[in-house]
């Protein structure tokens, strides 16, 4: 059975078994899963449901050549003050190697490009480890290339910060393409600054003339104060959502 609770004026958040979920109702709607986040925009005139999923972003840890796989995860989320929410996913892993992602809402912005706010990925002791963030169920019909934030696909704008050592769009013949953004973190506890987010205004491929009011610090510039999404706060509504 699905919790509803209002964030703000113009955001609502749904607590589900496996997932949590924000919409702007008849906007857009952002879906965290125990494994992977995705992003829909509404459209009255689809066929079925009226919501179009326009990418999932997954975060991968890598041991070398290996994909390491996570012995716990847990979903929760915060009620912050000032009309903000915050969903975090935390993932754990063998030698004490924790993953924590948060993602921040407003409830008092209006504009569909603030959904979310911001999202930040730390990682504890990932030192030797790559950090691998990858956005599949793009609308992409270009060649296999460098990648350079923002990239911009369709309806979905996709930045990140830092200094990632691989920035890949990657084209396939029978399945979706894929960006793939990765980092090799250099000490005990990094942090990287990566969203998808719907833009106010709908492009394609790597579109650098759309302005972002987004700084990657996790602070959007019309607002007083920072928001970096690691405030700490009091669960919204129940327990968090365990799971592997």
């Amino acid at each position: 059975m699905a919790t509803k609770h209002w964030i703000g004026a113009v955001l609502l958040l749904v607590i589900l078994s496996s997932s949590l979920y924000v919409l702007m109702p008849k906007e857009v709607k952002l879906v965290v899963g125990k494994t992977k986040t995705q992003i829909f925009i509404y459209d009255e005139d689809r066929v079925g449901s009226n919501w179009e999923l326009i990418g999932t972003e997954y975060m991968y840890l890598w041991d070398g050549s290996a994909k390491m796989r996570a012995s716990d995860r847990l979903l929760e989320t915060f009620d912050l003050d000032n009309g903000m929410t915050t969903i975090t996913r935390t993932a754990w892993y063998k030698d004490n190697i924790k993953t924590k992602q948060t993602y921040t809402f407003d409830g008092n912005l209006e504009d569909i490009e603030f959904v979310p706010v911001s999202h930040i990925a730390e990682c504890f002791n990932c030192e030797g480890k790559i950090v691998s963030f990858e956005y599949r169920d793009i609308e992409y019909e270009g060649e296999t290339r460098l990648a350079f934030s923002p990239e911009i696909f369709g309806r979905l704008k996709v930045e990140w910060k830092g200094n990632p050592y691989l920035e890949k769009l990657y084209q396939y013949k029978f399945v979706s393409p894929k960006l793939m953004v990765r980092y090799r973190p250099a000490s005990e506890y990094e942090v990287y600054n990566i969203r998808m987010s719907d833009p106010i205004t709908p492009g394609s491929g790597n579109d650098t003339g759309l302005v972002s009011r987004w700084s990657f610090e996790g602070n959007f510039k019309d607002s007083v104060g920072s928001n970096d999404g690691t405030a700490e706060g009091e669960p919204a509504i129940g327990t968090g959502i365990k799971g592997r």
